[in-house]
């Protein structure tokens, strides 16, 4: 997740949902919760 820092706007949520993808367990969870909590639909 640190990584999108340093790309554009329009392309943090592509990035989060490619690097998401396998994730299992716990950083399935901070996956999510950085879906839910820093990227909702109306930002």
């Amino acid at each position: 997740l640190l990584a999108t820092a340093f790309l554009p706007p329009h392309d943090v949520p592509v990035a989060v949902e490619l690097l998401g993808r396998d994730a299992t367990g716990s950083i399935a969870a901070l996956f999510n919760y950085f879906r839910v909590e820093w990227m909702p639909p109306d930002r």
